[in-house]
C-alpha cells in the first residue's frame, strides 16, 4: 500500500505492473523492487489492471502512467452500455472503455485489445443471466468447458489395467490396508494412504494414481490436458483437465478395484525423523473410502470403526501430528466458507469451513510425499518442474502493520511466530492481507526448488495428476527414473547432506511458464464466480448488519474483510460520519473517531454489483 506523504527523489521513468482498483485509483508495482507507488484517479492513462506500464514518479509516494508497454490481458468480458462504450466485468478495472464493433446495449461481450484499442470479438448473450455471466468469466480466461470429440473418443478407447500392465510393479494389493479420504462430494480419488508400524518405525505409504501410464506424451489426450493445464473448480461445477473416463474411472482409486499407482513409502522413526524412502511403480486395491467428516470422527475417537481400518486411521493421526510439529511452515489464516445451494442452483446459505482432523492429516502426508519426490529429482539430477515460492524481498510492510496493531515486539520472533501471535490476538484477516501483499506468487520452474512459506528446500507437485498437468510432468520424470533403475528406488536419509540444485531445462521452463498462466487463470475464474455467487446471496439478505475487520486504509476509504461471508468490501470515506479526518499509514484519524487497521466495525450492505464484483459497505445504523 502506498503511503501518503512519502517523497521520492527519482523522476526517471520506471517499469512495472499497474494494479487497479474498481474505485478508479491503482498502484504501481515496480519490476526491480522498491515501494509501490499510488496512482491517483485519472493518472493511469490508458492502463488497466495487469498491464506492464512505464510511470513517472510524482512525489509524495505517487506516480502517473506515461505509457502502456504491454497489455496484461488477452481478452476482456463485460457489458455494452451504449454505442462504443464497454464496462469490463474485471473487478480491478474501474473505468469505462471505448470499443469498436457492433453490439447492442445490455449485451455481454468479449473484447480483445489490438493496435486500435479494444475490438468486439463476440457477443455472449444478454448481461445478467447467470449462464451468460459464468460463460463470460470462462471466455475471458479462455477456459473450455467441453472436450473435443476426438479427445473423448481416445479416452473411451483406453483399456483398463491388464495382467501385462501389472507385471513388474510392486504388488501392494494384499500387503497393505489402503484407504482414500476425500470430500464427501468428490467423484475422483487420485490419492490413497496406508500406514504400518514396523518395530520402532512408521511406514507411511502415499499412493497416487498412475495417470502417466494412460496419458502418453504427444497423444490426443495429452495435448488437450496440456492446453487446459488444470481442472477448474467452480461453485457447483468442475471443468476437468482429463475426460471422465480417466478422472472418474481408470485413474480413480475406487474401493475394491485394482489400480495402477506410483507409491512413495516413507519410513520414519517414532519421533518423525525420516529414515528411508522408497519410490515404486505399484498396483494397489483400496480397502475403504472415507469422507473427511467420517474419517475425522474415527480419528478423534467420536466414532468407532471396527477392525484394522479403524486402527489405521488412528495411526495416521498420530504420525501426522508428529510431522506437523516438526514443520516450521508459515500458516496464514483463511476465512473459508462453503456455499450451500438449493435445487435451482441458488446459494441459500454460507457455512464457515473449519479444517477438520482428516484434512490436516491428508495435507501433512501430501506435503511429505511432494517434498521427497522433489528431493529425489534433485539427487538424481533430473530436470522437472518444481513449485517454487520465493522469499519476500522486503517484509517491512508486515512489521509496520504489526506495529500499527500495537505488536511492536513481534520482530523478536520469526515471521511464522509473528503471524500466529497476531492471529491469536484476533487480527488474522489484517495480518494475512499484509503478508499476501509482500509475497510473490508460487510458480512452476526448473530454476529453483525451494518453497518459502512451507520452509522446504525442495518441493514439487506430484500428488494430483488428475487435475494438474505439472503433476503429470513430475510423474513421467519419476517413472522414467524408476524404470532406468530397473525397479524401486530406495533412498536412505542423507543425514543433513546438502542436495544439489535443480537442472535447468529450456523446454520445461517454457512449459512451466505456460502452466503458471493457466493456473492463474483458473484461480481467477474460481474466485470471480464464487464472489458473484456470494454477492448474489448477500443481495437477497438485504442490509443485515455483520462484523468486518479493517484490512487496508487507502485515501478513498477502508478495505474491509467480512469474515462471516469470506469476502472483502469497501467502505468509502463519504459513508463515515462527518469529521475532520487526517489520513496516515494504516489510520484515519478524526476529532471524534479514529479508524485503524485491525479494528472491527459493525457494517451493512450499501450497494452490490455482482457482475462487476463490487461490494460497497456502510456503517450499521446502530453503530
Amino acid at each position: 500500500m502506498a503511503k501518503s506523504g512519502k517523497s521520492t527523489r527519482r523522476r526517471t521513468p520506471r517499469l512495472g505492473t499497474y494494479s487497479g482498483h474498481f474505485r478508479g485509483f491503482g498502484f504501481f508495482v515496480p519490476d526491480l523492487g522498491g515501494d509501490d507507488l499510488f496512482i491517483p484517479p485519472g493518472r493511469e492513462g490508458d492502463a488497466i489492471d495487469g498491464d506492464t506500464v512505464e510511470v513517472i514518479p510524482a512525489g509524495g509516494g505517487t506516480a502517473r502512467v506515461s505509457r502502456v508497454v504491454k497489455r496484461g490481458r488477452a481478452r476482456l468480458a463485460g457489458t455494452c452500455i451504449g454505442k462504443g462504450k464497454f464496462s469490463p466485468d474485471a473487478h480491478h478495472i474501474g473505468k469505462i472503455l471505448s470499443v469498436y464493433g457492433t453490439a447492442e446495449k445490455g449485451d455481454k461481450i468479449l473484447v480483445v485489445p489490438d493496435q486500435d484499442g479494444f475490438r468486439i470479438d463476440r457477443i455472449l448473450g444478454r448481461s445478467g443471466a447467470r449462464e451468460v455471466e459464468d460463460a463470460a468469466v470462462l471466455a475471458e480466461l479462455d477456459i473450455a468447458p467441453d472436450f473435443p470429440a476426438a479427445v473423448l473418443a481416445a479416452a473411451a478407447a483406453l483399456p483398463g489395467p491388464s495382467d501385462h500392465d501389472v507385471r513388474g510393479r510392486l504388488d501392494l494389493r494384499q500387503a497393505l490396508t489402503v484407504v482414500t479420504i476425500d470430500p464427501s462430494t468428490s467423484r475422483d480419488f487420485d490419492d490413497a494412504i496406508s500406514i504400518q508400524e514396523d518395530g520402532n518405525a512408521w511406514i507411511l505409504g502415499v499412493h497416487i494414481a498412475d495417470v502417466s501410464h494412460y496419458v502418453k506424451p504427444g497423444s490426443t489426450i495429452d495435448q488437450e490436458a496440456r492446453k487446459r493445464g488444470t481442472s477448474v473448480y467452480l461453485p457447483g461445477q468442475v471443468i476437468p483437465m482429463l475426460p471422465e473416463r480417466l478422472s472418474n474411472d481408470l485413474c480413480s482409486l475406487r474401493e475394491g478395484r485394482d489400480r495402477l499407482a506410483l507409491s512413495v513409502l516413507l519410513r520414519y522413526d517414532l519421533n518423525g525423523q525420516l529414515l528411508e524412502t522408497t519410490f515404486a511403480e505399484s498396483v494397489i486395491r483400496p480397502n475403504r473410502r472415507f469422507s473427511y467428516e467420517r474419517a475425522s470422527r474415527v480419528m478423534d475417537g467420536s466414532r468407532r470403526e471396527k477392525g484394522v481400518v479403524g486402527e489405521v486411521l488412528q495411526k495416521m493421526l498420530s504420525l501426522a501430528e508428529i510431522l506437523k510439529n516438526r514443520r516450521c511452515s508459515l500458516d496464514l489464516p483463511r476465512d473459508d466458507t462453503e456455499l450451500v445451494f438449493d435445487a435451482t442452483g441458488h446459494v441459500v446459505d454460507l457455512r464457515s469451513i473449519v479444517k477438520d482432523v482428516a484434512h490436516g492429516v491428508i495435507e501433512e502426508f501430501m506435503l511429505a510425499a511432494n517434498r521427497e519426490v522433489a528431493r529425489l529429482m534433485l539427487g538424481l539430477n533430473v530436470p522437472t518442474l518444481f513449485r517454487h515460492h520465493p522469499a519476500p524481498e522486503d517484509l517491512t510492510p508486515v512489521w509496520e502493520t504489526l506495529s500499527l496493531l500495537g505488536m511492536e515486539d513481534a520482530r523478536k520472533v520469526d515471521l511464522s511466530g509473528a503471524v500466529k501471535k497476531a492471529t491469536r490476538e484476533g487480527y488474522g484477516p489484517t495480518i494475512a492481507s499484509a503478508v499476501f501483499r509482500c509475497m510473490s506468487r508460487a510458480r512452476y520452474t526448473t530454476r529453483y526448488s525451494d518453497h518459502f512459506s512451507l520452509a522446504f528446500d525442495a518441493y514439487c507437485h506430484f500428488t494430483s495428476p488428475i487435475r494438474r498437468y505439472t503433476d503429470l510432468v513430475v510423474h513421467r520424470a519419476l517413472r522414467e527414473a524408476i524404470q532406468a533403475n530397473h525397479g524401486p528406488i530406495v533412498v536412505t536419509e542423507r543425514g543433513g547432506k546438502r542436495i544439489p540444485g535443480p537442472v535447468f531445462s529450456e523446454h520445461l521452463e517454457a512449459l512451466g511458464e505456460g502452466l503458471n498462466a493457466l493456473s492463474a487463470a483458473a484461480e481467477r475464474a474460481e474466485s470471480r464466480i464464487r464472489r458473484q455467487r456470494v454477492l448474489e446471496f448477500l443481495i437477497r439478505q438485504g442490509a443485515i448488519p455483520t462484523v468486518a475487520q479493517i484490512t487496508g486504509v487507502v485515501e478513498k476509504g477502508l478495505i474491509m474483510s467480512l469474515t462471516e461471508y469470506g469476502v472483502s468490501g469497501f467502505l468509502a470515506f463519504d459513508m463515515l460520519p462527518k469529521d475532520d479526518y487526517t489520513f496516515a499509514p494504516g489510520v484515519l484519524k478524526g476529532t471524534k473517531k479514529t479508524y485503524a487497521l485491525g479494528q472491527e466495525l459493525d457494517v451493512c450492505i450499501h450497494r452490490i454489483d455482482p457482475a462487476a464484483s463490487q461490494l460497497d459497505l456502510a456503517l450499521a445504523p446502530r453503530y
